[in-house]
């Protein structure tokens, strides 16, 4: 990647190496997964449903084996059945996506400044290097929340409220040991944090 100044004179180049890897940057990357998962239902009143639930999961490349309970609810307000409530509380794990964990593999990256005249290399290259620790990671986790409320009006219509939060924890994220915005090594790490809140409002028709 070669990039010029507005005067035309040569500013930067930047070069991929795979010094340290196969020839042609051949690489490979597996994992299996694999999970397990449980629900009942219970129902200890006539208008209440509940239905608690866990799943079992494993990731062969984190090496982690991780529960998730789930629980659900659905409450009827009124004897006729046209007043819905229900809820719900769960924890859910990521998956480990390839293209995170296979960066390490391909290859450093090599940026070259010059100076204004667009000759003279100033410094020596800028080397860029992703790595990570199996041993030390974990799975990405997260706690959903969910409340919902449904009506059935007159004229057939259906009216609901819906309402539902995700707080993430554990996600992967390259955090740069270097300090350097322009270079240095990345280290893949469990500091992600994610944050996502929505509602719905909607009405339909039969």
């Amino acid at each position: 990647v070669t990039i010029l100044r507005a005067n035309g004179t040569l500013y930067s180049t930047v070069a991929y190496s795979c010094a340290t890897l196969a020839a042609a940057c051949s690489f490979s990357q597996n994992n299996t997964e694999f999970g397990f998962y449980v629900q009942d239902g219970w129902t200890p009143m006539d208008r209440l449903l509940l239905q608690p639930g866990i799943r079992l999961d494993h990731d062969h490349f984190v090496g982690r084996t991780v529960f998730a309970p789930r629980l659900g609810a659905t409450y009827m307000l009124t004897r006729e059945g046209d007043t819905k409530l229900s809820a719900g509380v769960g924890l859910y794990h990521d998956p480990v996506i390839f293209q995170i964990i296979s960066q390490p593999l391909q290859g450093e990256r090599l940026q070259s400044i010059f100076d204004a005249s667009g000759t003279t290399l100033v410094g020596t290259p800028l080397v860029t290097t992703f790595s990570l620790n199996r041993g030390a990671l974990q799975i990405p986790r997260f706690l959903n929340w969910s409340f919902g409320l449904e009506r059935r009006l007159p004229a057939a219509i259906f009216a609901s409220l819906q309402y539902m939060q995700r707080d993430g924890s554990r996600g992967f994220s390259y955090s740069n040991l270097s300090g350097n915005p322009l270079a240095g090594q990345y280290l893949l790490t469990n500091t992600r944090r994610d944050r996502y809140r929505a509602i719905q409002v909607s009405a339909r028709r039969h």
